[in-house]
């Protein structure tokens, strides 16, 4: 068995389980047993009438005490309530008579805490005022109950949003008065105020802080003083009340018919007034069926527990049946998230799929993901199960899984950077590609691309309205490195050395003049100037390529030596050396020289590409007047000038001084009458001179250096 199909398998496990999760029949059968937890339990120190109960102002603070039935073994932490009175014209009665012990426990075995409670009875039957003051003081020990209740919730494990107030008969009238009667509502029971004053609804019994008002009313054959109590969007009701009960009317009228007790509404005019404010009800009006009905017929407490049961189940304890979003248009092949809107985090959510798998949920399941792996009809249905475990009504969503086109994108393709490419789509009646970089048309099937990094393209293919993608990555990878060291220059027969850094194979093109045209370093030697391209092929055949230039430069002409008055000088050049015998002369780099010993003398002469040519040796012989410089006494200072200096010979004969430029060409000539004299060359251009002198057939040469 596939992962996949291993993870689809255990989420329809859960799924099976979720839906199990909400089958539990808690509060609307009895699953379990019950037992009376804690008896006797004081809730409430009210003033009571004492003795006969004729003088209203003779009271005592006397204890009364509450039952509490639970159900055997329940573990839940919040449970919904019943704080329940009986009845006995607020004359007689206790919290154990008949049949109402026998009804807390089929409550408490449906999952009910049930609070059975005593409260203040006995009045002066003769008085309407005081019949007045017994209900209150009656609405108020309700209160008190209620406020215990909300006060020991903990221990109870009360759900104090969910606190039924309910009763028979005059335990019905107090409640329904508990519920629905406000503090501004109290001048209806004028009665309350003085002889004494009995105090505010809440002000009686106890301190706790908590208000005592019901979420719901259980009314068996109860009435209320006025329906003008009733306000819309009160609490709801359930109520039962015969057609021939004699004692509380159904309708309006004084209880028991004793002109003493107020008129009462009952149960039809109560439920007519809730109706008109569209307060939610039921009511069971039993044809025949006279005052405490299930006395006479104990299988009633049977009927009556299941019809209190039902209706509160539906009105306070389950959930509203869930709402969900999720997305209209589902496909084959889809995961579909399912969420619950607004759920409680305190609920649990239980699903049952038809048509597709869970494949994920989040911790209480009110978001889920359905995974539908082929077109059909399918059917998603959700319940609630709330912090008391009460079960919402089913939600239920029936709807066509459309077939989804299968999208192919195609391989992935590997390119070079500065490549294009064809993507390829197939699948669908439209599409479209959802990546639009370095793509030429992102609206056909098979646009072209040109991406200038790795990157993943998706593609889209629509039918009808069900889409489905696929991906496809060019994966492009950069040039191979090739860069070249430049040009090269040679001369005519020498070798070139070139040079390339290159990440891939190396191929030099064209290959001619090359000792290897394969290597990074291949000697090069063509005899006319060659551009050569280096070709670099890296392993993802990815080509890059730079150039590269030998340049053949040729030899300047071979120069000839002219000998002009013993000074040699030869043609222009860019550069000049002068050698003596094969040796070469320093600081001979002009195109002239003066001998200062005999010898073969020849020159070499470069041009500006650093190519040279050599003339053939001359014998130079040295004249006899000539003096060697270094061995006579002339001195020329400053030398180099920028054009006076001052000559002096060995002799204070006169003599004559001849300027040459290095061309051999005279440029001035001056003869003075002494042996020293001042020789002026400022109109001359700045540069290197030769000066002759001649002092009595005495021949000097000397160089001026003019800047």
């Amino acid at each position: 068995m596939t992962r996949t199909l291993v993870v689809i398998f255990l989420f329809f496990i859960v799924s099976e389980k979720l839906d199990a999760q909400c089958n539990d029949n808690r509060y609307l059968n009895e699953i379990f047993s019950s037992a009376r937890t804690f008896e006797n339990v004081v809730y409430n120190r009210p003033l009571h009438l004492q003795g006969a109960c004729l003088i209203e102002s003779n009271v005592d603070t006397t204890n009364f005490a509450l039952d509490i039935y639970e159900p055997s073994g329940d573990t839940l932490q919040k449970r919904p309530v019943i704080v329940y009175a009986h009845g006995g014209a607020f004359l007689i009665g206790d919290r154990r008579m008949v049949p109402i012990e026998d009804f807390c426990r089929k409550m408490a075995n449906r999952g009910y805490v049930v609070v059975s409670i005593d409260y203040r009875k006995c009045f002066n039957v003769a008085s309407t005022e005081a019949a007045v003051r017994a209900v209150y003081r009656s609405v108020q020990d309700m209160k008190a109950a209620i406020r215990y209740v909300k006060a020991n919730a903990a221990i109870l494990r009360a759900d104090t949003t969910r606190i039924i107030a309910g009763g028979n008969s005059a335990g019905s009238i107090m409640a329904i008065h508990a519920a629905y009667a406000k503090e501004p509502d109290r001048p209806l029971l004028q009665a309350t105020y003085d002889n004494p004053d009995l105090g505010c609804l809440e002000c009686s019994g106890n301190t706790l802080q908590h208000i005592g008002k019901p979420n719901a009313v259980i009314n068996l054959w109860g009435a209320i003083v006025d329906t003008v109590l009733i306000d819309a969007g009160d609490v709801p009701m359930i109520a039962i009340h015969g057609t021939a009960d004699g004692l509380v009317y159904p309708t309006y009228d004084t209880p028991f018919s004793y002109p003493a007790f107020p008129k009462l509404f009952g149960t039809v005019p109560i439920i007519q007034h809730m109706n008109r404010l569209g307060i939610e009800n039921e009511f069971y009006y039993l044809n025949g069926e006279g005052h405490e009905p299930w006395l006479l017929n104990a299988p009633l407490v049977d009927t009556f527990s299941n019809w209190i049961t039902n209706f509160m189940y539906r009105a306070l304890l389950r959930p509203a049946k869930p709402q969900v979003t999720f997305s209209q248009n589902i496909c084959e092949r889809d995961t579909v998230t399912f969420s619950v809107n607004n759920a409680s985090a305190t609920s649990r959510f239980c699903w049952n799929i038809q048509g597709g798998n869970i494949v994920e949920a989040n911790t209480n399941e009110s978001v889920i993901k359905v995974y539908f792996d082929n077109a059909t009809n399918a059917v998603v249905e959700v319940k609630e199960r709330n912090n008391i475990d009460a079960i919402s009504e089913m939600q239920q969503f029936n709807f066509q899984v459309k077939v989804k086109p299968y999208a192919n994108a195609g391989t992935d393709k590997t390119i070079c950077i500065g490549d294009t490419i064809n993507l390829s789509g197939t699948g669908g009646t439209t599409f479209t590609w959802l990546t639009i970089d370095w793509l030429a048309n992102f609206n056909t099937r098979n646009p072209i691309a040109y991406p200038q990094s790795t990157t993943s393209y998706i593609f889209k293919a629509t039918q009808n309205t069900c889409s489905d993608i696929d991906t496809v990555t060019v994966v492009v990878n950069p040039l191979p490195v090739v860069v070249s060291k430049g040009n090269v220059n040679i001369c005519e027969g020498d070798t070139a050395q070139l040079e390339v850094v290159a990440t891939g194979n190396i191929l030099w093109q064209p290959s001619d003049f090359l000792n290897d045209a394969t290597i990074a370093t291949p000697l090069s030697f063509p005899s006319v100037t060659t551009e050569y391209t280096i070709v670099v092929t890296d392993n993802n055949n990815c080509v890059n390529e730079d150039k590269s230039k030998v340049i053949v430069n040729s030899f300047p002409p071979i120069p000839q030596i002219n000998n002009f008055e013993n000074i040699l000088s030869t043609v222009s050049g860019y550069q000049y050396q002068w050698y003596r015998n094969d040796t070469l002369i320093p600081n001979t780099n002009f195109n002239v020289i003066t001998p200062q010993q005999p010898g073969y003398y020849s020159v070499r002469i470069s041009n500006n590409q650093g190519c040279s040519s050599y003339s053939e040796n001359i014998f130079f012989e040295m004249p006899l007047s000539v003096f060697d410089g270094e061995n006579d006494a002339v001195t020329i200072y400053p030398n180099p000038s920028n054009g006076a200096f001052i000559i002096q010979l060995p002799q204070k004969e006169s003599f004559s001084a001849s300027v040459f430029d290095m061309q051999g060409r005279k440029i001035m000539e001056q003869n003075f009458s002494v042996g020293e004299a001042t020789f002026q060359l400022q109109n001359l251009p700045k540069g290197v001179y030769q000066l002759h002198l001649n002092q009595k057939n005495k021949f000097y040469i000397r160089k001026l250096i003019l800047y």
